[in-house]
Formats: C-alpha cells, sequence, structure tokens
C-alpha cells in the first residue's frame, strides 16, 4: 500500500514538472513575441549591435523581469532604462543574450550565455556601448 502511494505521488510530481517546463517554455516564447526592438528617444543608453545575432537586453540580473528589449543584428537602439533604477544617479550592470539562445533554453540562460556584460554608470551623461560579439565587457 505504501509503494503505492509514493509510485503514485512520484507520478504526480513527475506531471507537475513536465507542465512546468511547458509553462516556461511558453512564457519565454511569449517573451521573445514581445520582445519591443523600438528605439527609445528619452533613453540614456544606447547599445550599438555589430553581431550578427538578435539580441535580448536586461537591466541587472538574468532574468525575465528585468528585460530592457531587444536589439536587431546590427542595428543601434537605445533603451530608457528608468523603471529599472531607483535614484537619479548610480550605475547598474547591462548583458545581452542571443534571443535564440533564450527563447531555446525557456528564459533559464546563465552567466555562460552571456555576450556582453557592461557596467552602466547613469546620472551625468548618456552611456553608448559597441557589442562585438566577444564574450566579457
Amino acid at each position: 500500500m505504501k509503494r503505492k502511494l509514493v509510485l503514485i505521488a512520484m507520478a504526480i510530481m513527475a506531471l507537475s514538472f513536465s507542465g512546468f517546463a511547458k509553462s516556461a517554455k511558453k512564457q519565454a516564447k511569449k517573451d521573445v513575441k514581445n520582445l519591443s526592438y523600438v528605439n527609445q528617444a528619452n533613453g540614456e543608453l544606447e547599445l550599438i549591435n555589430e553581431t550578427d545575432f538578435d539580441l535580448v537586453i536586461f537591466a541587472g540580473s538574468i532574468k525575465r523581469d528585468n528585460i530592457l528589449g531587444g536589439i536587431y543584428a546590427g542595428k543601434t537602439r537605445s533603451f530608457d532604462f528608468r523603471k529599472f533604477v531607483s535614484t537619479a544617479s548610480g550605475a547598474f550592470l547591462v548583458r545581452a543574450v542571443k534571443v535564440d539562445v533564450y527563447a531555446e533554453k525557456s528564459g533559464k540562460v546563465s552567466e555562460s550565455d552571456v555576450i556582453l556584460a557592461k557596467l552602466v554608470t547613469f546620472g551625468n551623461m548618456r552611456s553608448s556601448f559597441r557589442i562585438t560579439g566577444e564574450k566579457g565587457g
């Protein structure tokens, strides 16, 4: 009887993990579909994407709540990061991950997936960075 209960519990857990994985994949697809590539005229951060890849840009840690937007391969884009910071001046880390990697990994990207990590200081002037595709900042 106990063995049967353990097997039932394991089956329920397996089904719930399966549902969670499908949910995460769905959410990542939704994130990619809704990713904004629109240049924000009042943005204080300018990124120049010199890679052959469309990128997801993060403010701070690489989690879906910190997505600033996207930037197409070979394009320049301004980002307004003010909703991600709580002060008039300071610094934060901006990171870039390939859009296809973000979608492929269901949004569960790690530091090894980051192709750009730069410290952005704000408050005095506009920041501008080139993304060349070489790992690191």
